[in-house]
């Protein structure tokens, strides 16, 4: 089928009428976005449109999607839609009765009515004094936060504060037109006022047209908009096994396994959609319900990884346990380093850090069950091997550490795949899914690799090596994936503007092993234009959250960018909590990425979170924290220069993929002491260099 640009005029038959205005407020809304959709591309696929059959002596009558409940039954005339009927899905049935006469008489699509007034949008400050407004100094109460994203520069909130009148307003040099268009709607339209004010969150969007805009967003675009080469991978048939599509950033794989998994699971069929953390997990279950609806479709489940081997282990029989904290890990460790001494004595064992991560990273990541196993594993991509003795020594405190952990009752996250992989040797799942979708495979373990295999008739994993927030240390080979004819590319870059790409490409460039590794995707040149990474250097450490807050009120402010399009990636949670305390305080709405609660990634206000938990999204402005050494990058190791080399190696991932999350602007901050070494592997012709103690400087 051909998709068209035209935009149909939507006819409305009178049981579709009557069937919109009785729906819910929020359903409307849907149905009011569908069918604009439906008027300007009746073939996009989260429309999922198709031709009914088994009408009587009727050929021409399609079905779409509202949501995974409720449908639209349609025909397309020369420039118009019409439509028949609005409905949950059983007027798919009565559809096959219908007359669908000739003369039925069609009306023109209105405005959708706004939700009923005891459906509150916008919450209302219950100290919001409304006569303020009509009195003199009318925007004395608005936050200083509040006229900044409504375009009042800086230098003139105020001023702005304190004018007497309209008059006063109108002749402030320095104004912009917009912005006082804007406050005058607030100040003399009750319903502007009485909807758009909130102490709690800035609006900044004065009309019902602006209204609709405003909840769109620019996020959802850039994670639902499926590209003519994305839609042969939602559409690739294959027959079981594994199927890997590998993509630079940017390029839509996360959009591919979302769409895939819609498509599967429509069709009757049980999908699993895993990924490695919550974040993600929240994310796409966020997004498939803005396109299928709420609740998703018992075939689809969403799941980490951890989640799923969770659920599976306790369901099989072990209900109790826990999981050890940093600090016990540490002190079983070093329990278990004493013990190996006393049989295999050895100076890597007093590297408590070191044993750790190449317990997690390499023996239980990789599934290892023997010293012989241990001894001849390579690590893919590195340089020296440690030696046997060494080797020798870390399995004893291996052995010894496991045991301690087996006595406390504990279990680590790494663990768990290992624990299925046993309890499926011995009962295999009675009901494999049909398919099994995981996304950002490549930060997988190839355990937990191994293991998803085992779960679904076919397994479709999307990826990029270049985005591995962990040390991989394997290939897919090593994870029992053949993937011979199996395995395909996207390299176009539909997420980030060209001079984002080319900076980060060029900053990656630094890892040589990464580039020469069979799983790297060249990324294609990208066309979209926009400004180079800012390094925004304030004057301070202590200054860095100020000077973003600042930055952020200004391209609010601008109308270009809204607040919901902003977030601030940072290094460690302690910095997340500093972000929001100081963005809150400001008047700036926030929303903090925590580990063990709900995310929204639709939700309009500033996002803050962790590099890791942004890992696999985009956002149109992205402002990194930390680029400071000891934070970024964040180096532990104090012994051989391989592993240094390893752990550094990994952090400029880390940074890969924080400026990657960034669609159209990319701020990289920091400050004069101790500077990361990072920003100098960005060439100079690549960044645009903004000291905030002196004016900017450095555009190239």
């Amino acid at each position: 089928m051909e998709t068209t640009a035209m935009t149909r005029e939507v006819l409305l038959s009178p049981e579709a009428v009557e069937s919109l205005d009785t729906l819910p407020a929020e359903l409307r809304h849907q149905s009011s976005e569908k069918l604009t959709l439906l008027a300007s591309n009746p073939f996009h696929p989260s429309l999922n449109a198709h031709r009914l059959t088994g009408l009587k002596n009727v050929h021409d009558k399609w079905e779409c999607y509202i949501n995974h409940s409720y449908r639209i039954i349609y025909d397309l005339g020369e420039g118009e839609l019409r439509i028949w009927d609005i409905g949950d899905h059983s007027i798919v049935d009565r559809a096959r009765n219908m007359s669908f006469a000739a003369g039925t008489m069609f009306q023109r699509l209105q405005a959708v009515a706004e939700p009923a007034a005891d459906v509150k949008l916008f919450v209302e400050s219950s100290d919001f004094n409304k006569e303020v407004i009509a009195k003199e100094q009318p925007f004395f109460r608005l936050a200083p936060a509040h006229l900044r994203v409504l375009g009042v520069p800086r230098e003139l909130v105020k001023e702005v504060q304190h004018c007497d009148g309209f008059d006063t307003l109108e002749a402030m040099a320095g104004l912009p037109l917009h912005t006082v268009a804007w406050l005058e709607e607030l100040a003399t339209d009750e319903s502007a006022t009485r909807e758009l004010f909130s102490p709690d969150d800035l609006f900044f969007r004065t009309t019902v047209s602006r209204l609709q805009g405003y909840c769109e967003g620019k996020i959802r675009q850039l994670m639902l908009n499926l590209e003519p080469e994305q839609q042969l991978y939602v559409d690739k048939e294959f027959p079981g096994g594994a199927m890997l599509l590998r993509g630079c950033a940017g390029s839509g794989k996360t959009t591919v396994a979302l769409y895939r998994a819609i498509r599967l699971a429509e069709k009757g069929e049980s999908v699993l959609f895993l990924t490695f953390s919550k974040a993600l997990t929240d994310v796409a279950t966020t997004l498939l319900k803005e396109r299928i609806g709420d609740p998703l479709p018992r075939e689809l489940e969403v799941r980490t990884v951890a989640q799923w081997a969770t659920r599976f282990i306790t369901r099989r029989g072990r209900s109790h346990w826990d999981m050890p904290t940093e600090n016990q890990q540490k002190e079983l460790m070093h329990a278990a380093a004493k013990s190996a001494a006393v049989t295999n004595p050895h100076p890597i064992l007093q590297d408590i850090g070191f044993l750790l991560r190449e317990v997690h990273g390499v023996i239980k990541a990789t599934g290892l069950t023997s010293d012989e196993q241990y001894l001849a594993a390579r690590r893919v991509g590195r340089g020296a091997a440690l030696q046997a003795s060494a080797r020798r020594a870390v399995w004893a405190a291996h052995e010894q550490y496991q045991k301690l952990l087996e006595r406390s009752n504990m279990i680590e996250w790494e663990d768990l795949p290992l624990l299925v992989h046993r309890t499926l040797d011995q009962t295999p799942l009675e009901s494999p899914y049909a398919h099994v979708i995981v996304d950002e495979a490549q930060d997988l373990t190839a355990s937990e690799i191994r293991l998803v295999q085992r779960l679904g008739t076919s397994v479709f994993l999307v990826g990029d090596v270049a985005q591995s927030i962990y040390t991989r240390g394997y290939s897919w080979k090593d994870a029992g994936l053949s993937l011979q004819g199996r395995s395909f590319s996207l390299r176009r870059n539909f997420r980030n503007s060209r001079q984002v790409a080319q900076a980060a490409a060029a900053f990656i460039g630094h890892d040589l092993v990464l580039k020469s590794s069979e799983d790297w995707v060249d990324p294609e040149q990208v066309t979209r234009t926009g400004p180079w990474p800012v390094i925004l250097t304030a004057e301070s450490e202590d200054s860095e959250i100020p000077a973003v807050c600042d930055r952020i009120l200004d391209l609010a402010g601008g109308n270009e960018f809204r607040v919901g399009d902003f977030a601030v990636l940072c290094r460690t949670n302690a910095q997340c909590d500093r972000v929001l305390q100081y963005l809150s305080v400001h008047n700036v709405p926030a929303l903090l990425r925590k580990p063990d609660s709900p995310f929204n990634i639709l939700e309009e206000k500033v996002k803050v979170m962790t590099i890791h938990s942004a890992k696999g999204l985009e956002f149109p402005v992205v402002f990194v924290m930390g680029w400071h050494e000891g934070q970024l990058p964040m180096l532990h190791t104090t012994g051989d220069a391989e592993t240094a080399a390893i752990e550094l190696e990994a952090e400029r991932m880390l940074a890969y993929v924080a400026m990657t999350r960034a669609s159209e602007a990319l701020y990289l901050v920091t400050s004069p002491k101790t500077r990361s070494r990072f920003l100098d592997e960005i060439p100079d012709e690549m960044k645009l260099i903004e000291d905030l103690a002196f004016g900017p400087h450095g555009e190239h």
